[in-house]
């Protein structure tokens, strides 16, 4: 069993809650109603946004650390501090273009879908922070 120090546990759920916080952006991050229901099902859907973020996040360090210049580079220390839970290369208020006539290119190594390009450079200037 690992015991997550205090310090560590804060930094978790410090990195947590700045997530929520950049998902659920409207209102300053309020709920602003007093209806439980109302309540619950934005709390819902804020966890199915990160677990998805979380998701797409896993694919595309799946893909650059499959790359042959990555191979033994990490150490056992550096692949534990990987977190999926980034979002510096996201915009929540930008353009979505979607086309119902393509399919999601996240696991076949196309790149340009999903602005994965901009992901890995992203990723790579912050050296896995």
């Amino acid at each position: 069993m690992i015991l997550i120090g205090r310090v560590e546990a804060q930094n978790v759920v410090e990195r947590l809650n700045s997530i929520m916080g950049f998902i659920f952006y409207g209102k300053l991050g309020e709920i602003s109603t007093n209806i439980k229901r109302d309540q619950e099902l934005a709390i819902v859907c804020l966890h199915l946004l990160q677990a998805c973020m979380a998701y797409v996040n896993t694919v595309i360090f799946q893909n650059i650390l499959s790359r042959p210049e990555w191979q033994n580079v990490l150490t056992l220390e550096d692949k534990r501090a990987l977190n999926v839970l980034f979002h510096s290369h996201l915009n929540p208020y930008g353009l979505f273009p979607l086309d119902l006539s393509t399919r999601l290119g996240i696991t076949d190594g196309n790149s340009a879908v999903l602005g994965e390009n901009q992901a890995i450079e992203t990723i790579e200037a912050e050296e896995f922070m």
